[in-house]
């Protein structure tokens, strides 16, 4: 089922040039994607068996949907502790995008801001980084799935490996290649399967595959693994009314419709044209809806 709703004002919009960008949201898993002008966005997606690989839809067995980071899903616009950094870094969410950064100096987040250490004291200090030189290390409590950057003997940040790799000390790579030194529970006598990660509370499995450890995952919003997932359902939208016409021939973007006298407009890409309208009293500027006493449709019906 094909989606188009907008255009909305949206400040992941903001800045950037007008064209195509993949939705980064938990549930798009590369389904989903939007397309900017001048600061606003229209939510698109691609149709069933097909994902976006960044410029158009293409078949899922012909593209492999990279990972996405969920720290930032469905949590408040605003300023983070990144717990995996021994409060040296911190995120920014915005719309559900995650924005990094990392306090200077010795500095650390209190949770507003970077100050000294002697300010504030903090609890998830880890000793991953003791001894260890500055650069990339794996995580062996994970199965090397997940990695660490150290500086000056503290955890930066944490990263994470695609599904199925870890980290070889250099670089990501399939696991059947590299043998891990060291894991927190051992898939050597389970079947293939999810289980709890010890000592968690419920809030963090693993996947075991082929006897090895090959994922990590994190229940988010105080959720807890019972077993089989943790997972967040949202209801897809209906999509508008939908066709095929000559007016979106080579062309991309919102348009007016003049036969309604802009109350309704349409937005074609890929030769598709989708139908949409305005509230009552409202009419289409060509980038929004605005008062009918605000603008005047250039053509009438």
């Amino acid at each position: 089922e094909f989606l188009c709703r907008g255009p909305e004002v949206w400040p992941g919009c903001s800045g950037v040039e007008h064209g195509l960008y993949p939705d980064t949201s938990q549930n798009s898993k590369c389904k989903f994607y939007h397309y900017c002008s001048n600061g606003q966005r229209v939510r698109l997606s691609c149709s069933d068996g097909f994902i976006f690989n960044g410029k158009v839809c293409v078949r899922n067995d012909s593209y492999s949907c990279p990972k996405l980071d969920s720290d930032c899903y469905d949590r408040a616009d605003g300023y983070y502790p990144d717990p995996n950094s021994d409060c040296r870094s911190y995120f920014y969410c915005l719309n559900g995008y995650k924005h990094t950064y990392i306090c200077p100096g010795s500095l650390v987040f209190n949770g507003m801001e970077c100050v000294d250490q002697s300010q504030f004291k903090c609890t998830t200090n880890s000793d991953i980084c003791k001894n260890k030189t500055n650069g990339y290390h794996a995580d062996e409590t994970t199965g090397c799935h997940k990695y660490v950057y150290c500086l000056q003997g503290v955890r930066i940040t944490t990263l994470e490996c695609p599904e199925s790799n870890v980290f070889n000390g250099k670089t990501c790579i399939p696991f059947k290649v590299h043998n891990c030194s060291k894991t927190t529970q051992s898939c050597e006598d389970v079947e293939d399967g999810l289980y709890s990660e010890p000592n968690s509370q419920c809030t963090s499995y693993f996947k075991c595959f082929d006897k090895k450890k090959t994922k990590t995952f994190t229940c988010r919003e105080g959720k807890v693994f019972n077993g089989e997932k943790c997972v967040k359902y949202m209801c897809p939208s209906k999509n508008e009314q939908l066709q095929k016409g000559g007016d979106c021939l080579d062309r991309i973007g919102f348009f007016q419709d003049y036969n309604s006298r802009c109350n309704k407009y349409y937005f074609c890409i890929n030769g598709v044209k989708t139908m949409l309208s305005c509230n009552r009293g409202q009419v289409f500027n060509g980038e929004l809806c605005v008062s009918d006493m605000e603008y005047n449709c250039p053509i009438d019906a």
